[in-house]
């Protein structure tokens, strides 16, 4: 999830998309619908935690740094941020930066799927390093923003992170 990927960036890690999907999630529409309902799915004893969601949400965005000002690090929990937070290699600022995420306003710029793939490994391939090591992301001024604003959100794809 977006956890992960936040905290590898921030340890240098990159991340590279392969041109054709090679898994799917559960939320399929359609044909596959029924093979898919059989997944299960880890929200199914949610009713034993009542409240715990909510305090983990506002954790991970306060590590994330994407709390909304109205909840203040004294509102989640800290136990072994250093261990599980973020590194030191690159700035989440960064990441938000180049991928179009608003975190003050909780909104991210849409439509960035026709973005990844062809055009964004274009984008970033003069960016290699020359030791073989992967992305130069502070050479890196690129910032994505929605190529059409006008048109509706795809499906499960909200403005709101």
């Amino acid at each position: 999830g977006i956890s992960m990927g936040l905290r590898g960036f921030t340890y240098g890690y990159d991340y590279y998309t392969p041109e054709k999907s090679v898994c799917f999630h559960m939320y399929a529409v359609g044909k596959n619908k029924s093979k898919r309902k059989k997944v299960k799915l880890f929200w199914e004893h949610s009713s034993l935690y009542s409240g715990v969601g909510s305090q983990a949400m506002n954790r991970l965005l306060g590590i994330k740094q994407m709390n909304p000002d109205s909840i203040t690090p004294d509102k989640w929990l800290h136990e072994e941020e250093q261990k599980y937070g973020n590194g030191k290699v690159r700035s989440l600022q960064k990441f938000f930066d180049t991928f179009g995420i608003h975190t003050k306003t909780q909104t991210v710029e849409q439509h960035l799927c026709r973005f990844v793939g062809k055009k964004m490994q274009n984008e970033f391939k003069p960016h290699l390093r020359s030791d073989a090591m992967g992305i130069n992301c502070d050479t890196i001024s690129f910032r994505f923003k929605d190529p059409a604003p006008d048109e509706k959100p795809p499906p499960l794809n909200g403005a709101r992170l």
